[in-house]
C-alpha cells in the first residue's frame, strides 16, 4: 500500500502540475491541450507504473512475477485515478465553474449539475484505472523476471 501511495502520488502531481501550466500558464485551445492531456496523463502514468514496479522488483531480490507486477500497477493505478479526481473536485471548489464551463460540463441553464459531476468524476477514475491496468500489463511484461 505504501508502495501504490509513493507512486499514485507521484503522477497525480504531475497530472496536477500539468493541469495547472495548462490553464493558468500555456492557454493552450482546447484541441491541442486535449492532445497534450492524452500524452502527458499516459506519460506520467507510465513513469509512475514503471517506477512502482521497479521498486517491487527490487523489493523482491530482482525477482517480479506477471501477477505481483500487475497487482502493483493497479493498485498505483486506481491510487493516482482517485488522487487526480480528487485534486480536479478541489479545482473546482477553488476556482468555480469556470473550469467546468470551457470543458463543456454545465447544465442547460448554465449550472454544473450533480449527475453531470458524478458522471465527470466516476469517467475520469474508471478511466485512469483501465488504461493504468493497460499500461500496468506491459510494464510488467518488460520488467518481469521470473522467481
Amino acid at each position: 500500500m505504501k508502495r501504490a501511495l509513493k507512486y499514485g502520488i507521484l503522477v497525480a502531481v504531475i497530472i496536477a502540475v500539468w493541469i495547472a501550466l495548462k490553464h493558468w500558464g500555456l492557454h493552450l485551445d482546447q484541441t491541442r491541450a486535449a492532445i497534450f492531456d492524452t500524452v502527458i496523463f499516459n506519460v506520467a502514468g507510465i513513469i509512475g507504473l514503471a517506477l512502482g514496479i521497479s521498486d517491487k522488483r527490487a523489493a523482491n531480490n530482482g525477482a517480479l512475477t506477471f501477477g505481483e507486477g500487475m497487482k502493483t500497477g493497479v493498485a498505483i493505478a486506481i491510487t493516482y485515478a482517485v488522487l487526480t479526481a480528487i485534486y480536479f473536485a478541489l479545482v473546482l471548489v477553488l476556482v468555480g465553474p469556470v473550469l467546468m464551463q470551457q470543458a463543456g460540463h454545465v447544465g442547460p441553464n448554465g449550472e454544473i449539475t450533480g449527475p453531470i459531476l458524478i458522471k465527470a468524476f466516476a469517467g475520469l477514475i474508471i478511466g485512469m484505472t483501465f488504461i493504468g491496468a493497460i499500461l500496468s500489463v506491459v510494464v510488467t511484461l518488460v520488467l518481469r523476471r521470473k522467481v
